[in-house]
């Protein structure tokens, strides 16, 4: 697959509490407007819509 996978300078961060994981889901769901292939789980927890 040519590219790659992970952002440049990308970290790993550890989820606090429920908010924080929707906080992060909801990042990355945006990142879709940018191009971005993105796979999410069909049953997992759903990043409020705003």
């Amino acid at each position: 697959m040519p590219g790659s996978i992970w952002a440049q300078g990308c970290n790993v961060v550890r989820v606090r509490d429920e908010q924080h994981y929707r906080a992060i889901v909801e990042y990355i769901m945006n990142h879709r407007e940018q191009g971005a292939a993105i796979w999410e789980h069909p049953r997992a927890p759903k990043a409020p819509v705003n």
